[in-house]
């Protein structure tokens, strides 16, 4: 069994950080996407027993579709429990974002919904042209999504929605959009929207890259943790005010328990085998020490898949779980 392993955002040079630790396996899988990728990231971790370490693991590295036309945020570590607050859930984009007088990029520009801080670094990373911070309880409008799409620096735009809340408003900035041509690629969580990019091919246009990257953001298996905060009946399965509760993209329920680890290890339980990685997001409402903790657990669960720990900074879903 694989050691479980952190990943930590440490002041790291260009290129490096969770982008980099998002990507091994299916660089495995797929060599013409690992050629697309910058061959120069390097992955800056933390092992499950807290040593700082450079792991050593496979690298998930940015498409040059993307990296190329846009500079790799520096990341910065923030203190467990001390998120910076992100204000107005739509009052700005990724610092990657420019003016609109900017100069078209080739290939198409990609603009991505994000929640959480450690999820928009991480995007940022993969050189994602524009960042709208939103999310399950804070879906931006139609309106905000074709303001961001036009400032993107291409004739052309992939919209990652990152959650099925979004993908309407972001459909309908599509077909409103007159001076751009916008696609959307119907991702449902970040973890999607991270394996949806690696599939990016700048050399295609958009509407051409639609396919591939959906199949990619699919071909991952993914659930997230957070918990009840009213008595519902969930699938036809009675859930209590409380109790913790793993849900599928679609908002379908996998497993429920009075007890976080259990509940988190009944959904990893519940994947279909053959996965040989799992990356777990922790969110605000969770530590990094906790995270290791169930990440140990996961390992020790599973038999030869290797768990990476990546700050994820999501409101409202304590874990974002993706395994591949």
């Amino acid at each position: 069994m694989r050691e479980a392993r952190a990943t930590e955002f440490t002041g790291a040079t260009q290129g490096t950080g969770a982008a980099a630790a998002a990507v091994s396996s299916a660089a495995r899988k797929d060599p013409a996407g690992a050629r697309r990728a910058s061959d120069s990231a390097a992955h800056l971790g933390r092992s499950a027993s807290g040593s700082s370490e450079r792991v050593g693991v496979a690298t998930k590295s940015a498409p040059r579709s993307v990296a190329a036309s846009a500079p790799v945020a520096q990341p910065v570590a923030p203190e467990a429990g001390q998120l910076p607050s992100t204000g107005s859930p739509f009052a700005e984009s990724s610092r990657n974002g420019t003016e609109p007088e900017a100069e078209t990029r080739v290939g198409p520009a990609v603009v991505a919904v994000v929640a959480g801080d450690g999820l928009a670094r991480i995007f940022e990373e993969f050189g994602v042209d524009q960042i709208l911070r939103g999310g399950q309880t804070a879906n931006p409008s139609t309106g905000e999504l074709l303001r961001v799409a036009r400032l993107a620096r291409a004739r052309e735009v992939i919209i990652l929605p990152n959650n099925p809340n979004v993908r309407l408003a972001a459909e309908q900035a599509a077909r409103v959009c007159e001076d751009k041509r916008v696609v959307v690629v119907p991702t449902r969580n970040a973890a999607e929207g991270i394996a949806a990019l690696l599939a990016l091919d700048p050399t295609l246009d958009a509407a051409t890259n639609v396919g591939p990257m959906t199949e990619a953001g699919r071909g991952l298996q993914t659930f997230q943790v957070t918990e009840a905060v009213r008595n519902a009946t969930i699938g036809g399965t009675k859930v209590k005010r409380g109790q913790t509760i793993a849900l599928d993209p679609d908002d379908g329920l996998v497993a429920v328990d009075g007890n976080r680890d259990r509940a988190t290890l009944k959904a990893v339980a519940a994947l279909n085998p053959g996965f040989e990685l799992i990356t777990l997001y922790y969110g605000s409402d969770a530590t990094l020490a906790e995270a290791e903790a169930i990440a140990r657990k996961i390992g020790a669960a599973t038999d030869g898949a290797e768990v990476e720990v990546v700050h994820g900074g999501q409101p409202h879903y304590r874990y974002l779980v993706s395994a591949e």
